[in-house]
């Protein structure tokens, strides 16, 4: 196949195509679309203050665990209805850029809410809140250094031997769905908490407990439809392409 200098080959998929397939479907991906949306709007709107240490927790939090990551597995979950080729690949760099930002901003929760309470004398870690919530940070790290492992560009999927490859993508997405679970169990667990329901009404929260309920089940539903899963084929790597070709630095 003729590349010409500097250009890319797409594989079948043009980009009205992946905008389409892209695109939620159905009430349950508008569910997890607008309850993500909303959690990371609503949230920080309504609780952060600059001059309050503890508000930068629950709206930290809220934008790592109930948008950004929710939102970066919904676009991996789309993404593998695609061919192998660079639409596909563009998409897992997305849904990983997103995992990112969730994973520092849930790092900013808990430096915050570690901060804070060290400040006001408290004990760490009493409550079942903050031990599933320190889990929860756990898995979500552990799963964020498996997935950097299946990219191949990052140079690092060549530490694993060939055989351990399918092991690896198998213990992310499930390191990673544990996460989203404990996470959702986390929110809803804090959402009465006596700091929030002073900023908060009872309508307020019952959408915020909608909404983390309306995620969870349009992650569920999206990764356990047929072909949800995207087990592809054993050892492939989440870059989206079979087999990577250069050419000139060309990937194709």
């Amino acid at each position: 196949m003729a590349v010409p200098p500097g250009g890319r080959v797409e594989l079948g998929v043009t980009t009205s195509a992946v905008v389409t397939r892209l695109g939620p479907t159905g009430i349950v991906e508008w569910g997890l679309v607008a309850g993500a949306l909303f959690l990371g709007v609503s949230v920080p709107i309504t609780l952060f203050d600059e001059n309050v240490l503890f508000s930068y927790h629950p709206s930290a939090m809220a934008m790592s665990f109930g948008s950004l990551m929710p939102l970066g597995v919904f676009v991996t979950l789309k993404a593998r209805s695609l061919p192998p080729g660079h639409a596909k690949l563009n998409l897992m760099w997305t849904h990983a850029g997103a995992q990112v930002l969730a994973s520092a901003c849930a790092l900013g929760g808990f430096v915050a809410i570690t901060a804070n309470k060290a400040i006001s004398g408290k004990k760490h870690f009493v409550t079942a809140h903050a031990s599933l919530g320190l889990l929860t940070l756990f898995l979500t790290f552990f799963s964020l250094c498996l997935g950097a492992l299946n990219f191949q560009r990052l140079g690092l999927l060549r530490l694993v031997p060939e055989r351990f490859r399918h092991s690896v993508k198998w213990a992310h997405r499930r390191c990673g769905a544990v996460a989203l679970v404990t996470a959702g169990v986390t929110i809803l667990s804090a959402v009465d908490h006596p700091a929030v329901e002073k900023l908060s009404g009872p309508f307020l929260r019952g959408a915020w407990k909608l909404a983390v309920v309306g995620v969870g089940a349009g992650v569920v539903k999206m990764g356990t439809r047929p072909g949800g899963s995207g087990e592809g084929k054993k050892g492939r790597a989440e870059d989206g392409t079979n087999k990577t070709v250069r050419n000139n630095g060309v990937e194709r």
